[in-house]
Order: structure tokens, then C-alpha cells, then sequence
């Protein structure tokens, strides 16, 4: 759903929730991409994947600003499991695991999400 999208609903009296899913490289999403294609899955080129992939990342937080309710969720392992590390609720942190990936902490890095401004002005909930 594209922010806009959501700001809408949220005009409209709606409660709006995301749930984001990503790895720590592009190439990882490349491969399981090419694997899932390899086995009669959507064809995709590893270019548009990794577009799709920054574009993701640099829209995360103003998507984290606009949603009631963002879940972030890291799935770098292979072995499927995801961790939780970051949540935010009405643009504020309310959860952040400090083993992160360095990805989550890149999104962040320089805005409001960024774990230097919640160390200088306290927990955020």
C-alpha cells in the first residue's frame, strides 16, 4: 500500500497498519528471487529488484511516520526465521532490538528513528 494510500484511510477514519519485510543486501533478495523464478515463480530482473529494494528503504521512514503501526521485520537469515527489530506506533519507537542488522539502523540513520536522537532525548514510549 503506497503512503498516500494510507494517508487516505487514515482521513477516513481508518487505523492503518504495515508490516515491512526486508534483508540487510539486495543480493540476498536477488537470489531467493532467481531461486523462487527457478521454480515456476514471477520472472523478475535483479535490476528492478534491487531499485524496488533502495526505493523501499528510502521510503521507510515516511511510511514509519504516516502508519498508526509499523512492524519491521528482518529476514536476512536463510534459515526463514524474521526477528522484530524495530516497531513504531504514531511515529515513535516503541520498540527497538539492540542486535539489529545494519540495515535498520541505516533507514534510521539522520531522522527522528535514528537510535543517536532517541539516546539524547530518552526512550520514545
Amino acid at each position: 500500500i503506497a503512503i498516500e494510500q494510507a494517508t487516505e484511510a487514515a482521513k477516513a477514519g481508518f487505523r492503518t497498519e504495515m508490516v515491512y519485510v526486508a534483508t540487510d543486501d539486495p543480493e540476498i533478495h536477488v537470489r531467493r528471487a532467481m531461486e523462487r523464478q527457478a521454480s515456476g515463480g514471477r520472472d523478475m530482473s535483479a535490476g528492478d529488484i534491487r531499485d524496488i529494494y533502495n526505493r523501499s528503504l528510502e521510503n521507510l521512514p515516511g511510511a514509519m511516520r504516516q502508519f498508526d503501526r509499523v512492524d519491521v521485520y528482518d529476514n536476512t537469515p536463510d534459515d526463514r526465521s524474521r526477528t522484530l527489530p524495530l516497531s513504531t506506533e504514531d511515529g515513535q519507537v516503541v520498540t527497538r532490538a539492540e542486535d539489529a542488522q545494519p540495515w535498520v539502523d541505516r533507514v534510521c540513520a539522520g531522522t527522528e528513528f535514528d537510535r543517536e536522537t532517541e539516546r539524547d532525548h530518552g526512550p520514545s514510549r
